[in-house]
């Protein structure tokens, strides 16, 4: 009898792992504990090209002097009829090589995007501009400590009034009600050292205001573009980073990390967040769910241990 009701209990406690339990930390906290997307820096060229070889050493020890930075080098047979171009997205081969090509990847989708390209090579100056910029340096300064940071590119001709108006009452409304806030970074679309966040993602020297939160370790969620940037539209997405139930939505399945340096010791100095009346429904939703299951969960092992023990009575009553 003993054996048998064992057994049961082992079983309870499988079905009661089995019960999905929601991490009860917010979205953007749960981005801290993610790998960042890492990006290909690809060096395309012939095979036997002999500038190759001093190009692949310069942009390998390059990353390696970089190594908090989230890409990798990716050297490249341009004449390989197996080379998949979409895996370093580009369409087809390119007309003319060497160059030197950075292409994103959001490891979620498994996808590749193209971001820049150098011909033949990147220039000190642009490995500079590759590594870092300010708007970069803001971003790993306010990110630990804020639940966003939201950055505004205004059109070539100067910032939209209704645009504007947006950001700032967002920025306003989230730094009265939390105590971390949200911070506003601006960037001028016409700043060269900025080439690398600005190509990234995908503006122009002309077109409308863009606006797009950035959170976790440089994770940028789905612009927004002119009429689209709104105080109601913001905090959604806001609201969504507030939210707890991670289990339902990661962080990477909410944008891209940007490519941009992020030493190790940044996110001892991280800031959770608290849990506020946004992800109080959240939190009740999940509690409920969790006792419910778990009541139904013990229900089952309940009749599992009856019907084991009732058996067990009764084959010990058969005689032999």
């Amino acid at each position: 009898m003993l054996r048998y009701s064992r057994i049961a209990f082992v079983f309870f406690i499988l079905i009661s792992r089995a019960v999905p339990a929601c991490d009860k930390m917010t979205v953007r906290d749960a981005a801290y504990r993610e790998e960042r997307d890492a990006h290909r820096l690809c060096l395309i060229a012939k095979q036997d090209d002999p500038r190759a070889e001093a190009m692949a050493k310069r942009l390998d020890a390059w990353l390696g002097a970089a190594s908090d930075f989230n890409a990798k080098y990716l050297r490249v047979d341009i004449g390989d009829p197996k080379v998949q171009w979409r895996d370093y997205g580009l369409p087809s081969a390119p007309p003319s090589a060497p160059v030197v090509v950075l292409a994103g990847f959001h490891a979620l989708e498994r996808q590749a995007f193209f971001i820049d390209y150098w011909e033949p090579e990147p220039s000190d100056e642009d490995l500079d501009i590759l590594k870092d910029s300010p708007a970069r340096q803001r971003l790993r300064q306010e990110l630990p400590r804020r639940i966003a940071v939201l950055l505004y590119i205004s059109n070539a001709e100067g910032e939209n009034p209704a645009a504007a108006s947006a950001i700032n009452e967002t920025a306003e409304f989230w730094n009265r009600r939390e105590a971390t806030g949200l911070a506003v970074v601006r960037v001028n679309r016409s700043d060269k050292r900025e080439r690398l966040l600005l190509t990234f993602a995908g503006i122009k020297a002309d077109g409308p205001d863009w606006a797009a939160l950035a959170f976790g370790r440089g994770k940028l969620m789905p612009p927004m573009q002119g009429g689209e940037i709104t105080k109601g539209r913001l905090d959604e997405q806001i609201q969504v980073l507030l939210g707890d139930c991670t289990c339902l939505r990661s962080p990477s399945s909410l944008g891209v990390d940007i490519p941009m340096l992020w030493e190790a010791a940044i996110d001892d100095g991280v800031i959770a967040l608290r849990a506020d009346n946004l992800s109080s429904a959240f939190a009740s939703a999940n509690n409920s769910w969790n006792a419910i299951a778990s009541t139904i969960a013990a229900m089952i092992a309940f009749f599992l241990i009856a019907a084991i023990a009732g058996g067990a009575i009764l084959w010990r009553r058969i005689p032999a």
